[in-house]
């Protein structure tokens, strides 16, 4: 018979199994996403009984773990569980994650963690059924790209793409500021999306800490996209995995081909970098961008949410 028990050090080397096992099943799937290469630690979650696990005679089924809970309002608190933070095996993975979620819930509810975040899988339709029956919903979408098999498009006449300076800086802050405000929109509604000051812009163009990339049509800019090697979740750190977190186009430019072109363009850039995989995460409301991302990456989690 299953029992549920709290999350202490001593699930850490079984549960770090179970992830490389899901982790091994999802390339198997999409064989677009990289070897495996390790996870985060989770022994300061196991430390502070931060998860619930499942196990019947000394096997460990499943696990829950989530982050540190934040304050959302006064006296109310969210969390996540990222994508290496949970996971189950064998043939019965919606029930793991049914007697899981309820023995976690338990717990959140009790602290007044009343926004819950899991993300998993998108091959692991059980358990993405498992939580949409508990009253979760997408919310945002991880996808991979493998660069050494994607294929150049063509590029819109009469526009020019390039490596962004430190000169497009305001600009780009511009459009940065255009891209929040697209975000707030219905039926977007993207609140916690920042834009980045000029300054800020130049600063890591310079340092390179970020790679910025423009398309030009009659010497403006009518789109950019951002890159940098932090990403959100274990598979964004891998070596040779680069992270896009910010890419816009101008309203009158969108469906041209003109993002799909500065997108092959930055790919380009990419590989003598040497980079071998390119990661990008959208909000699943933003049917624009599942439209354009999906035509060329790959879709491997899916991050859910509940509100209680």
């Amino acid at each position: 018979m299953p029992t549920l028990d709290t999350f202490t050090t001593k699930y850490l080397e079984q549960a770090a199994l179970i992830t490389q096992s899901c982790h091994a099943e999802a390339q198997e799937v999409l064989s677009s996403i990289p070897a495996y290469a390790g996870i985060p630690s989770l022994t300061e979650a196991a430390k502070e009984n931060r998860g619930v696990v499942l196990h019947s005679g000394g096997e460990l089924l499943g696990f829950l773990s989530w982050n540190r809970p934040w304050e959302q309002q006064q006296g109310y608190y969210g969390t996540w569980s990222q994508l290496h933070a949970s996971g189950a095996c064998g043939a019965s993975r919606s029930h793991s994650y049914n007697l899981l979620y309820q023995g976690a819930c338990e717990v959140l509810v009790t602290q007044k963690v009343l926004r819950h975040i899991i993300t998993t899988f998108t091959y692991d339709r059980d358990t993405l059924y498992a939580l949409y029956l508990h009253g979760f919903g997408c919310t945002c979408i991880d996808a991979i790209l493998d660069l050494r098999g994607f294929q150049l498009v063509s590029q819109p006449r009469e526009v020019v793409l390039r490596q962004a300076t430190a000169a497009d800086a305001p600009t780009l802050a511009q459009l940065d500021t255009e891209l929040a405000t697209y975000l707030r929109s219905p039926p977007i509604l993207l609140s916690y999306h920042r834009p980045k000051s000029s300054q800020f812009i130049a600063n890591s163009i310079q340092t390179e800490e970020c790679l910025y990339y423009v398309a030009e049509h009659q010497g403006g800019i009518i789109a950019f996209l951002q890159a940098e090697e932090e990403g959100e979740d274990y598979i964004s750190d891998y070596p040779g995995v680069i992270n896009i977190n910010r890419a816009y186009t101008q309203e009158l430019y969108r469906q041209s081909g003109v993002g799909g072109a500065l997108l092959a363009y930055a790919a380009q850039s990419f590989i003598p970098r040497g980079y071998t995989h390119c990661r990008v995460d959208y909000e699943s409301s933003n049917s624009g961008a599942v439209r354009f991302w999906q035509r060329h990456f790959t879709p491997y989690s899916h991050t859910l949410e509940r509100r209680i």
